[in-house]
């Protein structure tokens, strides 16, 4: 699949040409492509990436998506099939004896030669299952063998299991919303919405916030987002005692919460600007290091968590493939898979103006798969040592 094989488009042209003289019907190859592409974007129930990786070629809609999905060839021939079944299901309806071309809706896999596993394609940093399962074992596995009483009565037993447990939080964050790898991801505990199951991001923008969304947020990551809240504002006692200004700031992360909540819109773009762009007091995922004998609050980013998974291969964005590639084997239509990773294209944003799209509706469908997901993982919420 994907592969050009010479000579069959000069004889698909002269196919089309003998089938423009017995009908007068003028078709081409570009026309057929077109007519597929559009119309899996206006019935919505697939993603146009099948096409792409299928056939090859370019459009303006997988420009992006392509780069973020893996999809089993086995899944892309039922695709295939399933497409032009739905085309004669339309025709059927006004003629009733149509009957699709010989081969299309049959296609088949060609079998592995070499090999038992599933022949993939597309995006080429997808760790597998089981890294998957590796991984969130090992960002779990300081907990087990954690000593409340030590971690409580030691700063460097408490330094340690808050880096561990804020590196946890901050990449289930990652894996369960499709977050981009930024710096000081989550800025203020504010956007997250839990009485609506969903979370504002804002991890691709300009000043006016043009490409800020909503995700929806599953059971797991917003019982660990409640853990999370608890852990800090224990933190907080206990570091204010040893670095009054640190705790400071760890209080006014927690603080903002409720000033957001009275803040009209102007100013909560303005405190949202303060703290997303502030390099010297992040928001409330934060490592804490020692330096020269002092206690300093250390912004999440795509480094510092990098430093926590050495000998992992992937980059720090691996969330954000495999999300996308998860939502496109369960079937979600493209719209909602593209609400979820940002991924639309002008004129198509979920919430926008003129938008018809239903947002509890949208929620309500992915938080269950996203669960699913989470768990198929191995990620599980996991309550703080602090409380």
């Amino acid at each position: 699949m994907g592969c050009k094989f010479v000579g069959i488009p000069q004889e698909i042209h002269n196919l089309l040409k003998l089938f423009a003289k017995k009908t007068q019907i003028s078709l081409s190859i570009d026309k057929i492509k077109h007519f597929c592409l559009h119309r899996i974007i206006a019935v919505g129930k697939q993603d146009p990436v099948i096409l792409l990786y299928a056939f090859g070629g370019y459009s303006y809609q997988t420009r992006v998506t392509r780069f973020y999905s893996q999809i089993p060839i086995s899944n892309i021939v039922a695709e295939l099939n399933k497409f032009w079944h739905d085309v004669k299901t339309t025709i059927n309806q006004i003629d009733p004896d149509w009957l699709l071309p010989e081969g299309l809706g049959t296609f088949q896999e060609v079998p592995p030669l070499l090999t038992a596993q599933p022949l993939l394609i597309g995006s080429k940093v997808m760790p597998s299952l089981a890294e998957l399962n590796k991984l969130t074992g090992r960002l779990a596995s300081p907990f087990s063998t954690a000593n409340k009483a030590m971690v409580q009565q030691s700063i460097d037993a408490l330094i340690n299991y808050h880096n561990h447990y804020v590196t946890y939080t901050a990449m289930m964050l990652l894996a369960a919303t499709g977050y981009r790898a930024v710096r000081n991801p989550l800025p203020l505990l504010s956007l997250f919405l839990p009485h609506y199951h969903c979370m504002v991001i804002s991890d691709k923008d300009d000043e006016d916030f043009t490409n800020t969304r909503i995700v929806a947020v599953g059971s797991i990551l917003a019982q660990q987002l409640n853990y999370y809240q608890n852990h800090i504002e224990k933190l907080c006692n206990l570091i204010i005692i040893l670095k009054p200004e640190l705790g400071e700031h760890i209080h006014s992360a927690i603080d903002k919460l409720r000033i957001a909540l009275l803040n009209s819109f102007g100013e909560n773009q303005t405190l949202l600007k303060s703290v997303k762009n502030n390099v010297k007091l992040p928001g409330p995922l934060f490592e804490l290091q020692m330096k020269q004998d002092s206690l300093q609050c250390i912004a999440i980013s795509p480094k510092t968590l990098k430093a926590r998974l050495k000998g992992f291969k992937f980059p720090i964005n691996f969330g954000r493939h495999v999300l996308r590639s998860y939502l496109l084997k369960k079937q979600l239509p493209s719209e909602l898979i593209n609400f979820q990773l940002g991924h639309w294209s002008t004129g198509e944003a979920a919430l926008g103006d003129y938008s018809s799209f239903e947002l509890n509706e949208a929620i309500n469908l992915l938080t269950p798969i996203i669960d699913e997901m989470l768990q198929e993982q191995g990620w599980q919420a996991l309550p703080t040592l602090l409380v």
